[in-house]
């Protein structure tokens, strides 16, 4: 795509789109927005959640959503699902009841490597490694 070399601000052609000039949302708007969107997310941890539909639910489209989360959250609705997801397992693994399959299951990963391989890349360390380091010291000092 390019841009009419007499467009000016005013005519775009599809990606330059984003360079119109916005108009803001107020604080409040953002922020109540921002807020059922992580709030959605936190409840929908399990399934298979898209940016398309948290924008729906939210009433923005698509694009707008993405912008205005990057900007109230510092991080893309990616990025911050997976910390998300992340930070939910971890408290899972806890659970010595739940195998690490499980967890995965649970946070809305769809197999058991794809899980390891995010955990590891987010953490630095396998589940398993995380468990028996982190859930072992807690176990270690109650008993």
């Amino acid at each position: 795509m390019r841009r009419h070399r007499n467009s000016g601000a005013g005519f775009v052609f599809g990606e330059y789109e984003r360079d119109l000039p916005r108009v803001p949302l107020t604080p409040l708007e953002t922020d109540f927005r921002i807020r059922r969107a992580l709030e959605l997310m936190e409840t929908g941890l399990g399934s298979r959640l898209t940016a398309v539909q948290i924008a729906h639910e939210v009433g923005l489209s698509r694009s707008h959503f993405h912008r205005l989360f990057k900007t109230a959250t510092q991080r893309s609705f990616r990025q911050r699902l997976l910390e998300m997801r992340l930070q939910r397992a971890c408290e899972l693994l806890a659970d010595l009841r739940l195998s690490v399959k499980e967890v995965g299951y649970q946070v809305g990963f769809a197999t058991a490597p794809a899980f390891c391989r995010a955990f590891t890349k987010g953490l630095g360390e396998s589940p398993s490694r995380w468990r028996r380091q982190h859930v072992g010291i807690r176990n270690s000092t109650n008993g």
